[in-house]
């Protein structure tokens, strides 16, 4: 469902979503990205046809047209390509159009934020947490009638691994045109054809969850849960927060940042097995909060294994810095680090904070993205080994 001319490329992914991309020389890119996964869809009934040095795309919804002798050097311009959608209230849209009634989705973060008046970033009058950017998400349609998302400077998913590029997108452009009118049901849909449909939460998710920052104590959970069932309270979830691991002595060593960790603080938790199989036991959903931003720290009962597969001499208790670039680190902090939770009873991690803007990525991702990511595929990529493990033997 692609038509090429000269430098750009379009792919008509419905009737109503149509992907535009402009690229010098033809070099398109057909890789995944975090939000557009799934192109491969249906083709739709289309036609498409030049005149006069004009292309024209037609669907049943939208009318493209293209005339490259007025793109300039940067590619695509409010003269060379315009797009009419024929359900009310018919706008066309043309490259650098504002779009003030697209209906807003949410801010990054609430951290550090007192008031909030609006989650519409173009309303808000407030400083970004941490100095970080507020990556306001916005819906694929508005009152206007239609919606554009820039996909330019995103990541490119090498297919073999799974894992975003080092090679960054050759694109001038790679938009893509939702033209829905006011049909939000079928935005939605079409957002879910191309982005993948959002993963359900297990069903205790949607229960009781109880979460406190405090210094608590294994007894002290168990306290908790006993306060539940007398009050006849069905709890589902209990979240252990940033106080599970070791905390910091009343001489903390120098250099060392107690923020973070993944070892059960011994004090606190003198058999975090136990612990964890007697919540279990009541069909508990546990998990525990956790920092990436400072690495793997010496301190950590299985740093000498995690220093190893890193290329770093243990004996030098350098600390394993975090990089949000490098699948080695994020593999063995899997492995090593977070498997023998997993085995002691957690069930998932709660990913505290946005790990801050200043950590080198790969092009077009983010801490946050990177560390939500490994997390949240990993049962899915334990699963497709298994599999072929059992295909294997």
């Amino acid at each position: 469902a692609t038509v090429v001319a000269g430098a750009a490329r379009f792919t008509v992914l419905t009737s109503r979503v149509i992907r535009l991309e402009y690229a010098h020389g033809g070099a398109f890119d057909d890789r995944a990205t975090p939000a557009f996964v799934n192109r491969r869809l249906a083709v739709p009934k289309f036609a498409n046809a030049s005149a006069s040095g004009v292309l024209r795309i037609t669907t049943d919804h939208l009318t493209l047209a293209y005339t490259p002798a007025n793109d300039d050097a940067n590619g695509f311009t409010p003269q060379s390509l315009s797009i009419a959608v024929r359900a009310p209230p018919q706008p066309t849209w043309t490259p650098g159009a504002k779009n003030p009634r697209q209906l807003p989705g949410t801010i990054r973060t609430l951290d550090l934020i007192e008031t909030l008046d609006s989650l519409h970033c173009g309303d808000l009058d407030v400083k970004p947490p941490h100095d970080e950017p507020l990556h306001c998400a916005m819906a694929p349609f508005g009152r206007d009638g239609w919606a554009l998302y820039d996909d330019t400077k995103s990541a490119r998913f090498d297919a073999s691994t799974q894992w975003p590029s080092a090679t960054p997108a050759r694109a001038v452009a790679d938009w893509y045109f939702f033209g829905h009118g006011h049909d939000y049901r079928a935005a939605l849909a079409d957002l879910m054809a191309v982005t993948g449909r959002p993963v359900l939460a297990p069903r205790n998710m949607y229960g009781i969850m109880y979460s406190r920052w405090y210094n608590f104590a294994a007894t002290d959970l168990n306290r908790i849960v006993d306060q539940y069932r007398t009050r006849t309270m069905p709890l589902d979830v209990l979240i252990d927060d940033m106080q599970w691991h070791i905390n910091q002595p009343v001489q903390p060593e120098p250099g060392i940042q107690y923020w973070t960790g993944f070892t059960f603080d011994s004090t606190l938790y003198p058999s975090p097995s136990r612990t964890l199989e007697s919540l279990r036991a009541q069909n508990l959903l546990v998990g525990v909060n956790i920092h990436d931003a400072a690495g793997v720290q010496h301190i950590e009962a299985n740093y000498a294994a995690m220093a190893t597969a890193n290329g770093v001499d243990p004996a030098s208790k350098a600390t394993i810095p975090f990089n949000c670039s490098d699948q080695r680190y994020f593999d063995t902090l899997e492995r090593i680090m977070e498997a023998p939770l997993r085995r002691a009873g957690i069930t998932f991690f709660w990913l505290d904070w946005q790990q801050g803007t200043h950590f080198s990525c790969l092009p077009g991702t983010n801490p946050t993205f990177m560390t939500d990511y490994q997390r949240g595929t990993h049962y899915a990529r334990a699963a497709a080994a298994a599999a072929a493990a059992a295909t294997a033997t």
